[in-house]
């Protein structure tokens, strides 16, 4: 089972301001092992000789192929409960992500909504399961402003994005840089305007970010998952990675042929 589900108050902030903050979503010992993780990734992906720059960030993708720790996150207890509250059990993970902001006072941010084109126009109403969640973990304190927080709209996910795409960012009024620890999380639909802010703070930024859609949507990372991953994976894992369990047929990515083992599937019961 999973530690935490919805309450009736998140629901209404949800619905207001369009994110959740979920103050210690990874335990101290989750948040040592996953830096470590990124720290792995960032020595096989940034040259020696700049990896004592703190103005040099790095991005990587499709994070299950490179360590099993990934994989872990997936279903994480400290927030998989809230995610199939919000969508429901016809799911999958479509991005992994790990996301190492450098030192960067001239930055205004890169405030959007997610999607692009395909989805900048798409809105849910207050009382639809979401189309598209992201949650984004913090392996960086961050106490206060400018630090490369995370810049959000709140109440965004309401409105339209401007076609005129105005330059936003962290000073914009209606912005709100959101503070918090390492091991916090931040959960967010796909039409919340959000992004980075300028990062101040003399040292890099680190969040992992993973995207969960309703199971008939594109992956944004991968079109397959390796089999080499999915040998690693529990069978709720496979799931989430796209793994049917039978061979494709119409509808197999719209409806099970037995609901309930779909739904018993992701709660694990």
């Amino acid at each position: 089972m999973f530690n935490r589900r919805l309450t009736e108050d998140e629901r209404q902030q949800w619905v207001r301001d369009g994110y959740l903050i979920i103050k210690g979503a990874l335990p101290p010992q989750d948040v040592i092992q996953y830096t470590q993780a990124v720290d792995e990734l960032y020595e096989q992906n940034v040259p020696p000789g700049e990896r004592t720059d703190p103005k040099k960030g790095m991005g990587c993708r499709n994070l299950f192929e490179h360590n099993d720790l990934f994989i872990k996150l997936i279903d994480h207890p400290g927030t998989f409960g809230l995610i199939l509250d919000l969508l429901g059990s016809y799911i999958q993970c479509t991005v992994s992500q790990v996301i190492v902001r450098g030192v960067d006072p001239e930055s205004t941010g890169y405030i959007h909504p997610d999607g692009g084109e395909a989805m900048e126009k798409i809105r849910v109403s207050e009382s639809s399961l979401q189309l598209q969640v992201k949650v984004m973990y913090f392996l960086t304190d961050l106490p206060e402003p400018d630090m490369g927080n995370f810049v959000v709209f709140p109440g965004s996910h309401l409105r339209p994005w401007p076609k005129e795409r105005l330059p936003l960012g962290s000073a914009t009024p209606g912005a709100a840089q959101l503070c918090g620890a390492a091991g916090d999380a931040v959960i967010f639909p796909h039409a919340l305007w959000h992004g980075p802010g300028k990062n101040l703070s003399g040292k890099v930024r680190k969040v992992l970010v993973y995207r969960y859609n309703q199971l008939f949507m594109r992956p944004w990372d991968y079109e397959e998952i390796s089999p080499q991953v999915l040998e690693r994976c529990t069978p709720r894992q496979r799931r989430l990675l796209g793994d049917m369990g039978a061979p494709w047929r119409p509808g197999t990515y719209y409806r099970r042929p037995t609901p309930t083992e779909q739904e018993s599937l992701m709660e694990g019961v």
